[in-house]
């Protein structure tokens, strides 16, 4: 989907959520302890995920006070919640939430949001957006948790 250049290194960053969400599916699939799925899920939220609210809140979404932009930041906070759960009882039904709940909050900002706001948002603020965008935003490669339970047998 083409996107406006200042939305784009949001849009990488979604990438690497729906590739979290992917090792979490492999993790499940593959059986592995709770604990440690729980343990990637706080680290990932921690290093990433958090982070990459906040920007969205305080550099794309602080331009327009809309429903669509209400929403996300609803979404954001469920989320926390759900993670938050996760890093308590470290179980295998709240990851499976997360990662159903994670799939469509990305699907909505990168379908519906994101569309939205490229439409309603003037030349001049998407620019501002972008000079406000930090330089590696986007441009993390994979995360570095030891822990590679997604590509291993071993459980």
């Amino acid at each position: 989907m083409k996107r406006h250049e200042s939305i784009i290194p949001v849009s990488r960053d979604h990438h690497h959520a729906l590739l979290f969400c992917w090792k979490l599916k492999q993790g499940i699939q593959k059986s592995v302890q709770p604990d440690r799925l729980s343990t990637y899920t706080k680290y990932f939220f921690e290093q990433h995920l958090q982070p990459h609210f906040r920007l969205e809140e305080q550099i794309l979404f602080s331009k327009s006070q809309d429903q669509l932009c209400s929403q996300a930041i609803d979404e954001h906070q469920q989320l926390e919640q759900i993670v938050s759960i996760i890093k308590q009882h470290h179980r295998i039904q709240d990851i499976a939430t997360l990662v159903l709940q994670l799939e469509a909050h990305i699907r909505f900002e990168e379908r519906v949001l994101f569309p939205h706001l490229e439409q309603i948002l003037s030349s001049a603020t998407l620019q501002q957006i972008l000079n406000e965008m930090p330089e590696d935003t986007g441009k993390s490669e994979d995360d570095d948790f030891d822990d590679r339970f997604w590509q291993s047998n071993e459980y």
